[in-house]
Order: C-alpha cells, then sequence, then structure tokens
C-alpha cells in the first residue's frame, strides 16, 4: 500500500546552491550578451549632412560597447571592436544583479503562497489552548523549515507550551520579526554592492575616456583632418559611459525597491496572520478555568 500524499507541499526559499547557479548562469548570460553585441552591428542610426554626405546621427555601439567604426578622411575603415571595454564589465555587473533579483522574486513568491495554507484557525470563534497546538505545529513544520511565517508560527506555538505565558509569547513575536527583518536586509546585500559598483564603473570609464582623448589631441600621431573626429569621438564615449551606467544602475535600483518593499509587506503580513489567528486566540490555564468556572455559574 502506497504511503498517503502529504495534505500540502513543502515549500522552501532558494537554497544556497540554487543562487550559486543562478548568478553562474546569469554571469555567463552578460558574457554571451557582450559578444553578441561585438559579432552583430555596428548599430547605428546614419542619416545625411545638407552637404549630402552620409554621417551617423547616433552610434549604438560606441555607447553599448566602445565599438569604433567609422571612415576616416581618407575613406579609410576603422573598425575596431572591445570585448573588454568598461562597458563589458557594467553588463556583465547587471546582469548578475538581474540574476540576484530573480531570486529574490521567486523567494518573494513562495513566502506569499505560504500565506494562502491556512496554518491557523481563521473562524471569529475558535479559541487556542496548549493542547490545540501540537498539530498547528506539525503542520507548520511539514509545509517548510525555512519560510517566515511557518518558522513563526513554530515559534511561538512552542513559547506557549513551554511558558503558558501569552506575554512571553508577543515578546518572541517581536524579537522574530526583528530578527527577520534584520536577515532580509542582509540578503540585499550583494544587489546594494551592484548597484554602487555599476556608476563606479561608469566614472572610471569617463575618466579612461577623457585620457584617451586628450593622448590622442596631444600625441601628434593623428592626421589635422582626423585629429578633431577622433577627439570628439572618444570624449563622447567618455560621457556616455556614465549615461549607461546611470541607466543600468537605476534598473537595479527600481528592481531592488521593488522586491524588497513586497518582502518587507510578505513579512507584516506573516507577523499579523499570526497575531490575529494565533496570539489573540490563546488561552493561558487560569484564563480556561475561569471560562469554565462562569459556565458552570451560569
Amino acid at each position: 500500500m502506497s504511503n498517503p500524499k502529504p495534505a500540502t507541499p513543502i515549500l522552501e526559499a532558494p537554497s544556497r546552491f540554487e543562487r550559486f547557479w543562478t548568478l553562474v548562469l546569469a554571469a555567463c548570460l552578460g558574457v554571451v550578451f557582450v559578444v553578441m553585441l561585438n559579432v552583430f552591428g555596428p548599430f547605428q542610426i546614419k542619416g545625411r549632412a545638407p552637404s549630402g554626405k552620409e554621417i551617423v546621427r547616433v552610434d549604438l555601439s560606441r555607447i553599448l560597447i566602445d565599438w569604433t567604426y567609422y571612415k576616416d578622411s581618407a575613406g579609410r575603415l576603422i573598425n575596431r571592436r572591445n570585448h573588454t571595454s568598461v562597458q563589458a564589465v557594467m553588463w556583465l555587473a547587471m546582469f548578475v544583479g538581474i540574476g540576484e533579483l530573480w531570486i529574490r522574486s521567486r523567494a518573494l513568491r513562495v513566502e506569499r503562497a505560504v500565506l494562502r495554507y491556512r496554518l491557523l484557525p481563521e473562524d471569529e470563534r475558535s479559541l487556542l489552548t496548549v493542547d490545540d497546538l501540537r498539530p498547528i505545529y506539525l503542520k507548520a513544520r511539514g509545509i517548510s523549515k525555512s519560510l517566515v511565517l511557518p518558522v513563526l508560527v513554530r515559534r511561538l506555538t512552542m513559547e506557549f507550551r513551554k511558558s503558558k505565558s501569552i506575554d512571553r509569547v508577543n515578546a518572541i513575536q517581536d524579537s522574530s520579526l526583528e530578527l527577520f527583518l534584520h536577515q532580509l536586509d542582509l540578503r540585499y546585500t550583494l544587489i546594494r554592492y551592484l548597484v554602487w559598483v555599476i556608476p563606479t564603473l561608469g566614472f572610471v570609464g569617463t575618466v579612461i575616456g577623457i585620457s584617451n582623448a586628450m593622448a590622442v589631441a596631444g600625441g601628434g600621431a593623428v592626421d589635422m583632418d582626423d585629429l578633431l573626429p577622433q577627439t570628439t569621438q572618444k570624449l563622447a564615449v567618455a560621457f556616455y559611459t556614465t549615461l549607461l551606467a546611470l541607466l543600468q544602475s537605476g534598473v537595479l535600483v527600481f528592481g531592488m525597491n521593488t522586491l524588497q518593499a513586497g518582502e518587507e509587506k510578505a513579512l507584516n503580513d506573516a507577523g499579523q496572520y499570526c497575531m490575529e489567528n494565533l496570539v489573540m486566540r490563546l488561552m493561558e490555564p487560569g484564563q480556561l478555568d475561569e471560562a469554565r468556572g462562569s459556565g458552570r455559574s451560569t
């Protein structure tokens, strides 16, 4: 005879193993993205000057990966790809950040899902004594060993079975929620670092670009007809590097703030759910005796 299936499936937050390989995959996707940008293209929006000469109005390849592609005054094609530019490192960091955000979004979905399992009695008439808490504890342990709501339910039921004090249960709930909030903040350490390091790389790229432009202007190795175009192009890349970094950082900051707010709300919902359906329903032995005595007197 086969074993019966559990009433509720076991849910768990993403493990360290899953997080590690997700970040590795995200980094690999970032490398592939940079390689693809260097293989296909160049990505340029062209137009015509009043003289009828074809010009490049927007050179996305230079903005995204510092790919130099133009014709000099002599008509020679200058084609220099750059697989190891500062922009490439920025794209790699952004993809790792997206991978970390995906892990946090998956953890948020699991935390929200466990709130729908009705671990606790939700009708208005139920009151809980010490003897009623063991099935609730076992149910919470069967759902998850790491998610906020099952862990909080186990802690509160264990404390009440041990101390039979509602005040102690309230203290355990408050300290547990503070600990969960601190743990949640620590989980965003990597993404906060990436949000900081990407603009830093952008400023580094700007300094490098300005230095290269000054080297071209003062090096004497470029013809006068090509001096101004090459210098201005390198300066444009220098400033576009900072622009790209700020845009990438803005995307990650938006995702980080949205997910962190969602996880904090899920934590608050778990605390409120336990307060309404567990803590406020508990009856200490003295209260139970008083209730029974009042019932006999009536």
